[in-house]
């Protein structure tokens, strides 16, 4: 598991590899332990997911260079392509405090896992002063990825909190002669 920080409002993020903080409940009814999440309804929501050349958080905000694109073209196969997400997710404040598993995931146009998952990290969110208790908190990561793409396909992206896909972008990669030039100006 790596690291990630949950910038962009001062006081709006920590980071924490505790897997034994999520709070869990005894429900009478199924004698079965259930999560927060379940019993309120509320879940956490990606307002933003952008395949971009570059990203950076600074005071609350998305610095975004060259966001969203949906093609890829190279000259051969394999290549190595690196490039960045823009994320803010909307955190409820139910569940601000609590550790939570945070993964994106690679998959090819059959569904199957292509590059494995390319970044996990635990998050635990907490309330900025000037929210309110009852407020969804924001939450920025600018996440940068290298992933070696094998063959012309359409990858597609999916990021997941707690197991939950919450958003997913893809991109065709095709295989192009002229992939290196720059159009005549």
């Amino acid at each position: 598991m790596g690291q990630a920080q949950c910038g962009g409002v001062p006081g709006a993020g920590t980071i924490s590899h505790d897997r034994n903080g999520m709070p869990l409940m005894d429900d009478d009814a199924t004698n079965s332990l259930t999560t927060v999440r379940s019993l309120t309804g509320q879940r956490v929501r990606a307002e933003a997911f952008i395949l971009c050349d570059g990203v950076q958080v600074h005071d609350g905000k998305l610095f975004i260079l060259g966001g969203g694109w949906d093609r890829l073209l190279v000259r051969a196969f394999p290549v190595e392509q690196t490039f960045a997400l823009a994320i803010k997710l909307s955190v409820p404040a139910s569940e601000a405090y609590r550790p939570m598993a945070m993964t994106l995931e690679v998959r090819d146009e059959e569904g199957t896992i292509a590059g494995g998952q390319v970044h996990s990290s635990m998050i635990e969110v907490s309330r900025p002063l000037g929210y309110a208790p009852h407020e969804d908190v924001p939450c920025f990561f600018p996440l940068h990825v290298g992933l070696v793409v094998r063959r012309p396909e359409r990858l597609t992206f999916v990021l997941l909190i707690d197991g939950d896909p919450i958003a997913r972008t893809s991109i065709r990669v095709v295989a192009h002669a002229d992939a290196g030039q720059r159009p005549p100006s």
